[in-house]
């Protein structure tokens, strides 16, 4: 019979039968292969090209948009970092806004940014908009940060083409991650490593919620009703998963809270 976690020394230890970590490992497994896919399909994988380390000159011409200052800098930041831009170090120019404070295109080239030794201009390497997912499972696990409904004209595209990279090169680590820890028997997470396995956990979760059609109060409660009702085999064996999914993450969460109190 599962066990969950609980504190050990160093780390957080769970039993599972070699069949319940498998089923998991697969699914983190299953998981990352979505982002892997998306990755794939916006260039993320593609890996970067060799450049020099060495830091440009006094001469090298910068970015188009930085270094203007004041308000008579169309399209810079407002005073006081009311724009969200600023608040994450960003630049008019990061977002695609020309000095003038005109939309730039997707992936023109700007100034100083070129191929070692050829002193040209190349354009960056992702779109400066990027649509949100077409799956709803991966648009919960990657979901916008501006709403459509207050963001200007293509700002959620913009914000996304700068973060999401980051975001999906995070969750695919973190999920591959925890496959690996699942091979344990028991199931050992360092405490170190009790966060990122926590947000594994999660980001299935969060899959099979969105497979599930969970959304409110009500839709939670029709699948915890599935667990026991086996007429729908596909949502019965779902609500299954989630329900194990998410009692690993609970117990996990109160050996964390245990701990630090």
């Amino acid at each position: 019979m599962a066990r969950g976690f609980r504190p050990v020394g160093g780390a957080y230890i769970a039993e599972l039968d070699e069949a319940e970590s498998k089923l998991v490992a697969q699914l983190a497994l299953d998981v990352k292969e979505m982002l892997d896919t998306r990755a794939e399909l916006t260039g993320d994988l593609v890996p970067a090209p060799e450049h020099d380390d060495a830091a440009p000159g006094p001469d090298a011409p910068a970015p188009s948009g930085a270094g203007r200052q004041g308000d008579d800098a169309p399209g810079a930041p407002a005073a006081g970092g009311e724009n969200w831009w600023e608040e994450l170090g960003l630049s008019p120019a990061d977002l695609g806004v020309g000095p003038d404070g005109e939309l730039l295109p997707d992936n023109e080239a700007l100034p100083g940014v070129g191929a070692p030794g050829t002193g040209g201009e190349v354009p960056r390497p992702t779109t400066r908009r990027r649509a949100r997912p077409a799956d709803p499972a991966l648009a919960r696990l990657l979901p916008d940060l501006v709403a459509h409904g207050e963001a200007a004209d293509g700002e959620a595209e913009r914000l996304r083409a700068l973060t999401e990279p980051g975001l999906v090169a995070a969750k695919r680590a973190n999920l591959a991650e925890a496959a690996a820890l699942l091979s344990m028997d028991p199931l050992r997470v360092p405490a170190a490593d009790a966060p990122r396995f926590a947000s594994a956990l999660n980001d299935i979760r969060l899959v099979l919620a969105q497979r599930l059609g969970i959304e409110t109060e009500e839709d939670a409660e029709r699948v915890a009703a599935a667990e026991e009702n086996p007429d729908d085999e596909l949502e019965h064996y779902l609500a299954l998963l989630y329900g194990f999914v998410s009692w690993l993450q609970e117990s996990l969460m109160t050996a964390l809270l245990r701990r630090k109190h």
